[in-house]
């Protein structure tokens, strides 16, 4: 059983003219381009800002979160917390209104107690 031959489309064209229809592509987004300069200023600054910017929040995110811990045994950290109300709040409900906290009164209690199995302790406070 022969198998069928390959139709092609009839645009198709040999791989040599694919640079010749790059450049011409160029050539016509170039002069496109130039008829509206405001534009394409605009559009290339906005352009170099958003990559910029992305940039950098990466790298901030990079050197924050991704990068390993600059302490000598980290995988010997400890992170406390205990159940209690937002900032702000009162009271600790079945709304919603609870979250993992440690005081600063919380930490001062630890401190003060420190338990043999830690070598040391500090306390960290983000919003």
């Amino acid at each position: 059983m022969e198998s069928d031959p390959i139709d092609f489309p009839i645009d198709f064209q040999h791989p040599a003219h694919h640079h010749e229809d790059i450049m011409r592509n160029i050539t016509l987004a170039i002069r496109a381009l130039s008829r509206t300069p405001i534009v394409t200023t605009v559009a290339a600054l906005s352009l170099g800002l958003g990559i910029g910017s992305n940039a950098a929040i990466y790298s901030v995110f990079h050197q924050m979160l991704r990068q390993e811990l600059r302490v000598r045994e980290p995988e010997r950290l400890v992170n406390f917390s205990a159940r209690g109300p937002k900032p702000g709040g009162t009271s600790c409900g079945d709304e919603g209104s609870c979250e993992d906290v440690l005081s600063y009164p919380m930490f001062r209690d630890l401190e003060r107690a420190k338990p043999a199995a830690f070598a040391s302790m500090q306390a960290l406070r983000y919003e």
